[in-house]
């Protein structure tokens, strides 16, 4: 048999086919390379570092559509992949990585729902500071002094007040 040139040329020809069949695999799992971040084990130290930088609600937007993207893309692709004579069976990644992006969606909405409501208690303690500031009926100088101090300080945050309130709103 080892002799036979039919055969070797045969045994050439199986090999140089299982060889493309193992390319055309790998070139299939290389396109699942660029979803590797969905795996990060440090999601919420990326979130917390995230979060530190004082992000606006677009910069927030924006990563929830990044990986609200990757959900519509991953509901998009198909369940199987034939590469030459070997079907892969894509189902249970694809549902995985639709759920880990999902995840993704979710912390972030938790994150922005949550510093917009300490950034709403925050807003409503300087409210209450400053009413209970106002509703002091002055009987000395000092204190007609302190009120009339307090009616400045409304008057002059009114507007960071209100874009707080704004920005708050609209991450709500």
């Amino acid at each position: 048999i080892g002799s036979d040139a039919s055969i070797i040329a045969l045994i050439f020809e199986l090999r140089k086919m299982f060889s493309s069949v193992g390319e055309a695999l790998r070139k299939f799992l290389r396109q699942w390379n660029s979803y590797d971040r969905l795996w990060k084990p440090s999601k919420a130290a990326i979130l917390d570092k995230f979060v530190a930088g004082n992000p606006t609600c677009v910069q927030f937007d924006q990563r929830m559509f990044h990986y609200h993207n990757m959900v519509v893309d991953f509901q998009a692709r198909p369940k199987h992949a034939d590469c030459m004579f070997i079907r892969v069976m894509c189902a249970p990644l694809v549902k995985a990585m639709e759920k880990q992006a999902r995840n993704w969606v979710e912390a972030i909405g938790v994150q922005l729902q949550q510093g917009a409501f300490e950034r709403l208690q925050a807003l409503k303690a300087k409210i209450a500071e400053y009413t209970a500031n106002m509703l002091e009926k002055p009987k000395k100088i000092d204190a007609l002094k302190f009120l009339l101090n307090s009616i400045a300080d409304v008057k002059s945050s009114s507007w960071e007040c209100e874009l707080e309130y704004l920005d708050i709103e609209e991450r709500y």
